[in-house]
């Protein structure tokens, strides 16, 4: 295997090009519906995180809309902590398609995060450049 290193210069130069470009975040409009009673439902913003299995959403939002815990499950955050959380099941609705997927129960602080699992299921990529959700049909045209 044949390694090359670039001049010190290039390398700063590559560094600071990097720096300069903003980091997008995608955020889409959600609906979270109670699979049990699928009249009550809430609409919000979600930041699509890449790196999250699952989906989190405020406790007191889920709690409006009647869904309550079924269990608890240990949970591996961003910072490589571990926490116990609340989860049960909703129905998410993304680009007028709806899956439903676990839900973690959250602080009210916590922003809402739309997961990998309901992502996948509802055959959704990340499109990082316009920061958006496409269908995969959009992404190979």
């Amino acid at each position: 295997m044949l390694l090359t290193r670039a001049e010190p210069e290039l390398q700063a130069r590559w560094l600071r090009l990097l720096e300069e470009m903003p980091m997008g975040e995608v955020r889409v409009p959600v609906r979270v519906t109670n699979p049990y009673e699928p009249t009550r439902y809430w609409d919000g913003t979600f930041l699509v995180d890449s790196g999250a299995t699952n989906s989190h959403v405020p406790a007191p939002i889920l709690e409006s809309i009647g869904i309550q815990p079924t269990g608890a499950r240990e949970v591996w955050l961003g910072d490589n902590r571990s926490v116990r959380r609340l989860f049960s099941f909703a129905g998410f609705t993304v680009l007028g398609e709806t899956d439903y997927a676990t839900v973690f129960f959250v602080d009210d602080d916590v922003e809402p995060i739309l997961g990998l699992t309901v992502l996948e299921s509802l055959g959704l990529l990340i499109d990082p450049a316009r920061e958006r959700l496409v269908p995969p049909s959009v992404v190979s045209d």
